[in-house]
């Protein structure tokens, strides 16, 4: 009897997990841009917020060999001419489209924080080793500079 309960269990968890990995699949055959426009929301959030961590994270692996967090995060904060302040607390993000080119997602987002002028800027994403990172950002339809793609990785 209890042999029968425990494999009972075994069963009912496994198919809770086959059911969430259905629903998960669904959702990205339904929507499969939102990873990308998550990644560039969180992004376009850190760098209003100073979160210099959180920007270097974002990063392609190539991209990050190429600038060691340590010595990366101690340009951000040495390399400004005026003292950067954090976006006000009811600032909003949102993305306005994602278009795909070739590997990439080019996500054209806005930041809108009260008293200051809209800032509508592109962040440049792929697929790399599983997983969606940022490779470029910059004005609306810049030429993307992505380190894994030049064979710098």
């Amino acid at each position: 009897m209890r042999r029968r309960l425990a494999i009972m269990g075994v069963a009912a968890a496994v198919a809770v997990l086959a059911l969430v990995g259905l629903v998960v699949l669904a959702l990205q055959l339904l929507d499969p841009d939102r990873p990308a426009r998550e990644l560039a929301l969180r992004d376009a959030r850190a760098a209003a917020e100073l979160d210099y961590p959180q920007l270097w994270r974002d990063y392609s692996p190539c991209w990050q060999r190429h600038n060691p967090e340590a010595s990366w995060l101690l340009a951000q904060r040495a390399n400004r001419d005026l003292e950067p302040s954090r976006a006000p607390a009811d600032t909003r993000y949102s993305v306005l489209a994602v278009r795909r080119q070739g590997v990439y997602r080019r996500v054209e987002v806005r930041v809108e924080a009260p008293g200051y002028q809209q800032l509508d800027y592109e962040i440049d994403v792929r697929m790399y080793g599983g997983r969606w990172v940022k490779v470029d950002r910059g004005s609306l339809g810049h030429a993307i500079a992505d380190d894994c793609a030049r064979g710098q990785g």
